[in-house]
């Protein structure tokens, strides 16, 4: 196949590359690891034409007719990205994974580059705005968790190209929880050069630590881990391995929980040495604490404080973490016959539109209180008589006419004549 390729025979390296992925298929218990990784590599290659016949696809005018054919082409690429990834071998289920976190990732990004209805006024686009970004977040968060699915793949040892780029999709997707930096990196990792350097002086935790981040460099996550807790052994206080070691715990080996305890106790320490920066310059001219006084200067209590700010953003991440594994909450979108699963949820969206009038509203009955009661209560003939006496008695002592006369309560009409 890649001969024919070579030699520009598109149709031929298409049959071989068939052949090939129809042999590992029909293998049955004959199949091996490496017949496995054929058929899958085969399987992906496969795929690439569809994914250029899916990015040939703009979401333009007429908007429904493009949509409708983008998400065919999507849909005939996700199938072959499947196929390829139920082979079973590792190297190509991770590309797998990835190519299919990118393509949902670039199907919600193309939905909100789409072309925007003509005859649409100001209001209407900010409100079609709002819709393309509710149909486009389950995209990206579907991206996010095959991005993870792949990241979660170091904890059993994986750290190949795929994996890698899935972490830097998800350092830029979710920067708080993965995009976390070691200190105290090397400017060369020769892990050769390092060990010997070890064997002649093992007690050297500044090197210690930077063999651990060659280490986790180079995806030996234990290897790491390892070094780390020497440089910590030597010297409790350093900073640098501890904060890389939280950073291995929490990004490469799953282990949040522990990471945060790690974090949390540095941050404790660089609180008290920071207590004790200030306390330093209030006492400089005595010699209760020279080691202290030698290490809170300005520039080591600048970069001391800077160390605690960047354990406590790790820690805010770390947080964030359990408090989300703790809960995870899922949403559902329905576009036509696909289904997207998110676990984030959708964001809540205020929409402000000029004041107008209120219109009059309809009322099935009368309210439950109205000022109409006190009108259309009963009366007491009695007390109603007194009322108006009282207010006859007040019109004449201010010297106006009663406005309304009142037979007294005694009289008795006149007899008839005859």
């Amino acid at each position: 196949a890649a001969l024919a390729r070579q030699d520009n025979q598109a149709a031929r390296a298409t049959a071989w590359l068939r052949a090939v992925q129809l042999a590992d298929a029909q293998g049955g218990e004959a199949r091996t690891p490496r017949t496995r990784s054929l058929g899958g590599q085969a399987a992906l290659q496969l795929a690439a034409p569809l994914l250029a016949a899916y990015q040939q696809v703009p979401l333009t005018e007429p908007l429904q007719r493009q949509l409708k054919l983008k998400k065919a082409r999507m849909e005939t690429l996700l199938k072959a990205y499947a196929d390829a990834a139920e082979v079973g071998a590792l190297d190509v289920t991770t590309q797998a994974t990835f190519q299919t976190g990118a393509l949902y990732q670039d199907f919600g990004a193309a939905l909100l580059k789409s072309q925007r209805p003509r005859k649409l006024n100001k209001a209407e686009l900010e409100q079609y705005n709002v819709m393309l970004e509710e149909q486009a977040f389950p995209f990206e968060e579907k991206a996010i968790e095959l991005f993870e699915t792949n990241a979660r793949r170091t904890i059993a040892g994986v750290y190949d190209e795929w994996v890698r780029r899935s972490l830097a999709e998800l350092a830029r997707l979710k920067p708080v929880r993965y995009a976390k930096a070691e200190r105290g990196a090397s400017a060369t990792a020769d892990l050769a050069a390092m060990q010997a350097a070890l064997d002649r002086q093992p007690a050297q935790p500044a090197l210690l630590n930077q063999l651990g981040i060659a280490h986790r460099q180079q995806g030996q996550f234990a290897a790491a881990r390892t070094a780390y807790e020497k440089a910590i052994a030597l010297d409790p206080a350093a900073v640098e391995p501890q904060i890389n070691l939280g950073i291995l715990l929490d990004v490469y080996l799953g282990d949040a929980a522990q990471a945060y305890r790690i974090l949390r106790l540095q941050q404790q320490r660089q609180g008290t040495l920071a207590r004790r920066c200030r306390g330093a310059g209030q006492v400089a001219g005595r010699d209760q604490d020279a080691q202290a006084n030698a290490r809170c200067t300005h520039g080591g209590a600048q970069r001391h404080i800077g160390e605690t700010m960047n354990a406590h953003h790790l820690l805010m991440g770390c947080t964030l973490l359990l408090m989300g594994s703790a809960a995870v909450s899922q949403d559902r979108a329905d576009i036509d016959r696909t289904q997207i699963i998110g676990n984030r949820e959708l964001p809540k969206v205020l929409t402000i539109v000029p004041w107008k009038k209120p219109l009059p509203g309809t009322l099935a009955g009368r309210p439950v209180h109205s000022v109409l009661d006190e009108a259309l209560a009963p009366v007491d003939r009695e007390v109603f008589r007194r009322q108006v006496d009282y207010g006859t008695q007040l019109q004449a002592r201010a010297g106006t006419p009663p406005a309304v006369a009142v037979p007294p309560a005694t009289s008795a009409p006149p007899a008839p004549t005859r």
